[in-house]
């Protein structure tokens, strides 16, 4: 399971966030915790939670990242005995508490002005809110820049409001002890009545609502089961096909920082509905290779001519630059190790990946070729006209091409991409296991868990979209792999 720590450096990454302000969250954050770890617990989360909302109403997830991780810093003033009081609140605990907000500001102005005007009003908004009376800013801010100061606190103030009403045991809300799921967002909408159609958005999104999953997924209803009546439990085109356009579209869905998602465009090139179109496109491609593999009874003398038509085919109806050509050059081998060595579903995914490393020492020079030839296509796509498709003596199959360009590789993205081919897929297993061994609900929110991982330990360096195509990988690997399964809930 991933920390909270972990996924607050996933996000300074994914943010760009500057070395400085790192430090400068973290230092707070550190000194918070040695106060009061539920607090500093509640912080983290209360910022995690700001961006993924900020994300979902297109607004600027950095501001809102600061705010939220600081939001509560002043408390770091007031006694141990008081923040952690569960019961019990007296008129003088509430009078020590309505100062935070202004100890916040205190020690954030002159170091993160906007932060500071975000935070001081996080608590305005509620019935009594406090403070009554705001200090001047050292600053003038310009009367647009305060309309989005008092709109990113009304933000901040749902999130923090949201996460203490699910993770606070106390009795404000009648007998202490922590509420029911069904017990919440009555409560929320009732305390934010102005925020009542954000707040249903927000839980049909799947940003409110219960994180875990209570059980594992069931799949033994009686409808469910005679959807897959005459189904033979073999591995065949027209079903392969199926889980590779389910991956390919499944996986922009999720909200992973630095790629085009459900709510971003990333750029004007990659829009979601080119990423939709791609996925649906390739399929021919990749049932095609199925049935040759059937038709061959072993590895076929030419694979990746499909990879070229995978690419090729991913154009059609569409606009957009280069899209799928990491998922369509590591699902051919995939594919082919599948149909070849596990028809019938017996064997692990991992074991499946080190057939797929055979798969590639076992193609031929003619399809070294294809594969150059897809990737030119795929760099013409982008209007890289000056790219160049760098060619090797000696390669005489797509795995020694691919170990020769690990070789000559010296961008971090570029080793990690020739790397996953040269060692088995380690990525791909990886967001495979992560996946399912999520207790996250939803499956966006388990994708998102393992994308966020990836980026934290092994590409830390590298290209969101080298992730992205790896992740695209790792959801084929759950959906073939796991053909019954209700996955996606």
């Amino acid at each position: 399971m991933i920390t909270l720590e972990e996924e607050l450096d996933a996000m300074f990454a994914g943010l760009g966030t500057t070395g400085e302000n790192r430090e400068l969250i973290n230092n707070y954050l550190r000194i918070l915790k040695i106060k009061d770890q539920a607090t500093y617990e509640h912080s983290v989360r209360v910022g995690l939670l700001s961006v993924k909302i900020a994300r979902h109403m297109h607004l600027d997830p950095k501001a809102l990242l600061f705010a939220g991780t600081l939001h509560d810093i002043g408390k770091i003033l007031i006694m141990p005995e008081t923040l952690k009081k569960t019961a019990g609140f007296n008129e003088q605990d509430m009078e020590l508490i309505r100062k935070h907000p202004e100890y916040t500001y205190n020690l954030l102005r002159g170091i993160h002005e906007f932060s500071a005007e975000v935070a001081l009003r996080h608590h305005r908004f509620q019935e009594n809110g406090y403070p009554r009376r705001l200090p001047k800013s050292k600053i003038p801010f310009s009367a647009n820049t305060q309309i989005m100061i008092d709109f990113f606190a009304r933000i901040l103030s749902l999130a923090d409001f949201y996460d203490a009403i699910t993770s606070r045991v106390n009795d404000k809300f009648g007998d202490k002890r922590k509420l029911a799921p069904d017990e919440v967002k009555p409560i929320i909408i009732m305390k934010n009545q102005d925020q009542r159609y954000l707040i249903e958005d927000l839980y049909v999104n799947g940003i409110f609502g219960e994180q875990e999953e209570k059980s594992a997924q069931d799949t033994s209803d009686f409808l469910y089961n005679a959807i897959w009546q005459g189904w033979n439990s073999n591995r065949n085109p027209k079903e392969t096909r199926r889980f590779i356009t389910l991956a390919c579209a499944l996986e922009p869905l999720s909200d992973k920082l630095g790629c085009t998602t459900r709510s971003t465009n990333i750029s004007r090139h990659l829009k979601l509905e080119y990423f939709i179109a791609g996925a649906i496109n390739i399929g021919d491609a990749f049932e095609e290779l199925c049935q040759r593999v059937l038709d061959d009874k072993k590895q076929p003398q030419l694979i990746y001519d499909l990879a070229y038509k995978a690419q090729a085919d991913c154009k059609k109806n569409r606009g957009g630059g280069r899209i799928n050509q990491g998922i369509i050059e590591m699902l051919i081998p995939i594919v082919t190790a599948q149909m070849i060595f596990d028809q019938e579903y017996k064997m692990q995914p991992n074991e499946i990946l080190g057939c797929a490393k055979e798969i590639l020492q076992g193609t031929t020079q003619q399809d070294v070729e294809e594969l150059l030839k897809m990737k030119r296509l795929a760099y013409d796509l982008s209007e890289y006209r000056d790219r160049q498709v760098p060619r090797y003596d000696n390669v005489d199959n797509v795995y020694s091409y691919y170990n020769e360009e690990l070789q000559h590789s010296q961008k971090p993205t570029s080793i990690k991409h020739n790397e996953e081919f040269v060692n088995g897929f380690p990525t791909i297993i990886r967001i495979h296991d992560l996946i399912m061994g999520s207790r996250k609900k939803g499956f966006n929110n388990k994708v998102e868990e393992a994308y966020s991982q990836i980026r934290k330990t092994d590409h830390s360096e590298v290209g969101p979209g080298l992730t992205a195509d790896c992740t695209a990988a790792g959801i084929y690997l759950v959906l073939s792999h796991h053909p019954k399964d209700k996955v996606i809930i």
